[in-house]
């Protein structure tokens, strides 16, 4: 059965502030729902192995989605420099974005160098 798209299809950007990340419509999105696409039946790319592991993903995912610990808040999952981290989002105006100082991002999501 097809899946409805998460409300970030259209691309949204993510901004830091000091208190919390937030997001922005954009046509390049490096934001997106925490949610994988899951397959309706296997393929040579995306075998049973990996039906499995996405439909346990999504299981993590929505549970921590209901642990989020303000009410106007939402889990998403931003990019940066190529790799995903997982943040609790909301709309808001302000603070760094993925196209600032990679070193001043990375300290700010306190980043392993």
């Amino acid at each position: 059965m097809p899946q409805n798209p998460q409300p970030y299809d259209d691309g949204y950007f993510w901004v830091l502030t000091p208190t919390r990340v937030d997001c922005y419509k954009k046509g390049d999105t490096q934001l997106i729902a925490p949610k994988l696409w899951e397959a309706e039946a296997p393929t040579v790319v995306h075998d049973r192995v990996l039906m499995a592991v996405t439909e346990e993903i999504n299981r993590v995912l929505a549970e921590a989605s209901k642990k989020c610990p303000h009410t106007d808040w939402e889990l998403g999952i931003i990019q940066f420099r190529g790799r995903y981290m997982l943040a609790w989002t909301r709309p808001r105006l302000g603070g760094l974005g993925p196209d600032d100082d990679p070193r001043d991002v990375m300290n700010a999501l306190r980043l392993r160098f």
